[in-house]
């Protein structure tokens, strides 16, 4: 797909790698560990996003798909946790304001509101998980 292809930025190549390591473990004795060129059969081609996946067999594609899919749910459960908290805390302030009222029935009443947002909040948050 040319969708996905992109010019990428030229990589190091093998062996300037091993001369990197080899100069950082030599430190100041004075050698030049810069005599060898890189030649371009040791250098490493970027590839595409969808080359990465040329030997995936239909099974593990829709293995891939069925994971990116789980994984955007998880995404987007986490601002509808955040909502689902903040109404519980709305039932919070509710029964507490109803207990400085001092009235029995609005007690009663806000003690069931609050039994039943709790309840239903709890049951989403298992729900979405």
């Amino acid at each position: 797909m040319a969708i996905f292809k992109r010019k990428q930025p030229p990589e190091p190549t093998v062996e300037k790698a091993v001369q990197d390591e080899e100069s950082s473990e030599k430190g100041a004795s004075g050698e030049d560990s810069n005599t060898k060129e890189a030649t371009p059969e040791n250098k490493i081609p970027p590839v595409g996003f969808t080359t990465l996946f040329r030997y995936s067999t239909k099974f593990e594609l829709f293995l891939d798909f069925i994971g990116l899919v789980c994984a955007a749910a998880s995404g987007a459960s986490q601002p509808l946790m955040t909502l689902l908290f903040g109404d519980l805390t709305q039932s919070f302030v509710g029964f507490a304001s109803a207990l400085n009222a001092n009235d029995p029935t609005a007690i009663a009443e806000a003690r069931s509101k609050f039994r039943h947002d709790a309840a239903q909040g709890a049951l989403w948050l298992t729900v979405m998980g």
